[in-house]
């Protein structure tokens, strides 16, 4: 959804919300640096792009199980 002037206080403030959370969000995950970093290991590319996804699935993990014992704020 977008802001827009026309909405009532309570859908921009609803919104605000929704950008916060997601943003959280993001910042946990990139609090690993996974994506920043060059990725140095394997052999060929595919072998390269097969480890990378491994540690990103792994990062996504961590983020998910990290949720679970401190969940995000109530939308």
């Amino acid at each position: 959804m977008v802001k827009r002037d026309g909405h009532p206080e309570w859908v921009t403030e609803y919104l605000d919300r929704i950008q916060n959370r997601q943003e959280t969000y993001h910042e946990r995950l990139s609090n690993f640096n996974v994506l920043s970093l060059k990725f140095r290991h394997g052999k060929s590319s595919e072998d390269k792009m097969q480890l990378h996804r491994m540690a990103v699935d792994c990062v996504a993990f961590l983020v998910h199980h990290d949720l679970r014992h401190h969940p995000l704020m109530d939308v």
